[in-house]
């Protein structure tokens, strides 16, 4: 499942179908307004969360197709990502994409305990592995046919 709110390509959710990978796919919508000035990173944050937010590297394979890839794996560790959670992102402006995290029941988790404590040395530990993943591209979620 995956949407935009109302008539805001900048504000869209995703359900995570499965655990987190290397890369997730973002919404149609949303890629195609990013692709007429294509950043090259984004700053994914947790909102409510203390941290400073973890930096993504953005990629558009083909037209209308943006994936968040290197940094999304240990953005999604840190925050205790899992499968069944709706992701609910907001571009800000400077680069800021905004995350919310809501569960089955639609009640918004908050930012996760255990990340505020191993924040600074898990970080860089898991960067590293990200690189050595040998998930598919764009398995972060099930491609639900909306290109």
């Amino acid at each position: 499942m995956e949407g935009h709110v109302g008539d805001q390509p900048r504000e869209f959710f995703i359900r995570l179908r499965r655990p987190p990978r290397r890369c997730l796919r973002l919404p149609t919508p949303f890629a195609r307004e990013m692709e007429l000035n294509p950043p090259q990173t984004l700053r994914l944050h947790m909102r409510g969360c203390g941290n400073g937010g973890t930096r993504v590297d953005v990629d558009f394979p083909a037209p209308h197709v943006m994936y968040l890839r290197r940094g999304w794996k240990t953005f999604a560790r840190v925050h205790s990502l899992t499968a069944g959670l709706v992701l609910y992102f907001k571009l800000m402006e400077n680069g800021l994409l905004s995350v919310k995290v809501f569960g089955d029941l639609g009640t918004r988790l908050k930012c996760c305990v255990e990340s505020s404590s191993d924040d600074g040395d898990s970080s860089s530990s898991e960067s590293d592995e990200e690189d050595s993943d040998s998930d598919d591209e764009g398995s972060g979620r099930e491609d639900d046919g909306s290109d």
